[in-house]
């Protein structure tokens, strides 16, 4: 069944975006909200109606705490799904930008927690050096659920080189329990 969308709204502020989308004219709707600057929030949230409808949102911010020549960057995240949801819509945990040592959304359940508190630094105009200390606790995990029941531990450093194609980033995670593992990236993400 091939999805159409039926009604899109956007609206663009200097520093917010909203867009609401409602998909295949059933009802279902997705609604993101998204801003820039020092404090960043992006809040996430899609549901589909009737007897089988579900519910599902997630909210992340992040604050620059202090300028130069270090930027300090705590976060916290926050994800839940309703028992009706499917797995693809659930929220996980992985990845560099969220629990390193594992894969991205390696540890995957009905409700997410994370927090994170991130330094990095640019040298040199192209080339950026971070670490990380993250914490992430998954409920209803179907992934990983190894680790479910208490908030876990993780630790990311890397290094990003802005080269004219688009970054260039390696970073190396390991997560409570010594699983650790590299990550290479390149280009943004969208």
């Amino acid at each position: 069944m091939p999805l159409h969308v039926r009604r899109h709204l956007a609206l663009t502020t200097r520093r917010d975006a909203v867009e609401t989308v409602l998909i295949n004219g059933k009802g279902s709707t997705a609604l993101r909200v998204a801003s820039a600057g020092r404090l960043r929030r992006r809040l996430q949230v899609a549901g589909m109606p009737g007897h089988h409808g579900y519910g599902t949102a997630s909210l992340h911010v992040s604050a620059d705490v202090l300028r130069f020549p270090v930027v300090l960057r705590p976060s916290i995240a926050y994800g839940f799904a309703t028992r009706e949801t499917p797995p693809d819509e659930w929220h996980g945990l992985g990845g560099p930008e969220s629990f390193g040592g594992l894969r991205r959304d390696e540890w995957l359940g009905r409700r997410r927690f994370g927090a994170e508190l991130r330094a990095f630094a640019t040298l040199r105009g192209v080339l950026g050096v971070q670490a990380a200390l993250q914490a992430g606790r998954v409920d209803d995990a179907i992934g990983r659920a190894d680790l479910a029941g208490r908030l876990r531990l993780a630790g990311v450093v890397g290094a990003r080189l802005d080269v004219p194609l688009g970054p260039l980033q390696l970073d190396w995670g390991m997560a409570e329990g010594g699983q650790s593992r590299w990550d290479v990236r390149f280009g943004e993400s969208f």
